[in-house]
């Protein structure tokens, strides 16, 4: 896994971004290609510096969520598309991971439960936050997830 800095990401965006270095180091390989074919022009030294000014300024929650999502959440990624966010998304039941009574005889089983439950209630809060999933799908997600009996 290779997670990016946004600090070095920012530096070279302000010291070699007219080449394009930076969009390189982003794993945006068509944009540094375009940035090195138009070099000479000089304008993306110019758009370099203000996506420097953008980049160093820019959170790191925000700086992950866009160019570190990848490997936060590879599932997430995988779920855009053009099409509506209903027809993406398969709504996880809590009953696959809390099997009833049995459960009660084990807390460690328990715990496991509840972990996986935060799992997939924080993978549908990223989901909300990215705008995939409106707020009363998420309610109603957590709602079910948190409702389901074994």
């Amino acid at each position: 896994m290779d997670t990016k800095n946004k600090t070095t990401a920012g530096l070279l965006a302000f010291f070699l971004g007219g080449l394009g270095i930076h969009k390189f180091y982003l794993k945006q390989t068509a944009p540094g290609i375009l940035y090195l074919l138009f070099c000479w022009t000089g304008i993306p030294g110019i758009i370099a510096f203000i996506e420097a000014i953008i980049l160093l300024t820019m959170s790191d929650d925000e700086f992950n969520e866009k160019y570190n999502a990848e490997q936060v959440v590879p599932d997430i990624a995988s779920s855009k598309s053009t099409q509506p966010a209903q027809a993406n998304i398969s709504y996880p039941s809590a009953q696959q991971y809390i099997p009833g009574e049995a459960q009660s005889s084990n807390e460690n089983k328990q715990g496991v439960a509840i972990q996986k439950i935060a799992e997939i209630l924080i993978e549908y809060k990223k989901l909300l936050d990215e705008n995939i999933i409106s707020q009363e799908e998420f309610d109603a997600i957590k709602q079910k997830v948190l409702s389901a009996k074994g």
